[in-house]
Parts: C-alpha cells; structure tokens; sequence
C-alpha cells in the first residue's frame, strides 16, 4: 500500500510538472504573438531594407563593375558558339575588352560601319573609324596574336538582354571573329544594369596579368582612348 500510495504521489508531481512546463511555453508564445505597436514595425522595416540590400546585391555580378588597378572581373558567358568562355583564360595576353550596346552609334563605327554600314537600322557615329584602324596606325596589328580583341555583348538591339542569334548577326555583319583572336562574348541578365550602361561605348586594356590597366569607356571615360589606351597597349606589347 504504502509503495502504491508513494507511486501516485510521484506521478502527481510528474503532471505537475508537465503542466507547468506546457502552459509556460503557451505563455511564452503568447507574449511573441502579443508585441508591442512599435516591434512588428521595427521587424517589418529590417525586413524590407535586407530585402532591398538582397535585390541590389542580385542585380550586379560579383565584383562589378571593373576597377582599374584591379584583377579583372571573372566573366563566364557564351561565345558564338554557344559554348561558355572565361574571359581569364585568355590572361597571359594583352586583353582589349569593348563594351557594347548594339544599338550605340559608336559602338557601331568602331566595329567598322563606316565600311559595313549600320546595324538594324542604326546609324552610325559620323567621322570616327574602326578600332582596327586606330589600332593599325599605332603599329598593333589586328592579327597579333599576342593581343585578344573581345566585344563584351552588354545590350541586344532594342537595349535587352542580347541573344546569341543577335550576337551571330552581328558578327556577320560587321565580319568580327573571324580572326582567331577575336571573341565576342554575349552578355546575360546580370550585366543589365547602370554600371554596364556606363561603360559604352569604349574599350578596356587588360594586362597578362589580367589586371585592368586603362579604362577608357563611357561618355565620360578615366582615359583617352587615343592619347593613353591605344599607346599603352603598344608599350605593353613591347615589353
């Protein structure tokens, strides 16, 4: 009896206990339920500005935009191939990298529609030659392997995300590519963005180490693409 008597008192205590334990935790998240006026709008604010830092952070790739002085940004994107192409595997050359719009009037000039004419309907920058002939004249040959010419596709046509059937018309029509050290890379929805917009039009100088050396892009470029990129380029080769 008494062995008995001592088993209900302990478990007496044990749903004790359990009541306890379970009507502090109903508290518990009751009081999280139950905030004050100002807390879900503190909560509420934090949430939509990591939202809105969230979004900023997806609209640009890693690293972007390029910094002179710096390793240049890896880039991964499609050739006109269709196959996918780091821009670093071509580090160990002199990189000249051309940011394009193709509805941009000098981007067209410089891919050389002052002989080809312009592309869907554009038409291009009056009085400006194609880099080829700017490079030819301070002694870079367009063929030199030695130097890789990429056009970095950052807006199609109607200033979208450029397409790879866009991208291959393109290149047929300005006849860019067909060297080996010519590459046209087709941007994606990542580079749609203002810093993109204000690199173009213009070229890059990228060094065998793949750093960013001179940036003479945009409308309102760090450097002259004539009086400093196109002789630095010629230095580096001569080194």
């Amino acid at each position: 009896m008494k062995s008995t008597h001592t088993l209900s008192l302990h478990l007496s205590i044990l749903c004790l206990l359990t009541l306890t334990v379970v009507n502090g935790l109903a508290a518990l998240a009751q009081s999280k339920h139950n905030t004050s006026p100002s807390q879900p709008f503190t909560a509420q604010a934090a949430t939509s500005k990591q939202n809105k830092i969230y979004r900023t952070y997806q609209s640009y790739p890693p690293f972007w935009p390029p910094v002179v002085g710096r390793t240049y940004p890896e880039i991964e994107l499609l050739d006109l191939t269709g196959k996918k192409v780091k821009l670093s595997s071509f580090s160990g050359r002199i990189i000249l990298l051309e940011p394009i719009g193709m509805s941009c009037p000098a981007c067209q000039a410089y891919v050389g529609a002052d002989k080809k004419g312009g592309f869907n309907g554009v038409s291009p920058q009056g009085g400006t030659a194609s880099l080829e002939t700017y490079l030819a004249q301070a002694g870079i040959s367009p063929g030199d392997n030695r130097v890789v010419h990429v056009q970095l596709l950052l807006y199609g046509p109607n200033m979208g995300v450029p397409t790879l059937a866009e991208a291959r018309e393109w290149a047929r029509h300005f006849d860019f590519g067909r060297r080996n050290n010519e590459v046209i890379l087709v941007g994606d929805q990542r580079y749609i963005n203002q810093f993109s917009y204000d690199m173009i039009p213009g070229l890059q100088l990228i060094d065998k180490n793949y750093v960013l050396v001179c940036d003479a892009t945009g409308h309102n470029p760090r450097s002259n693409l004539f009086s400093e990129l196109i002789p630095l380029a010629g230095k580096l080769l001569r080194q």
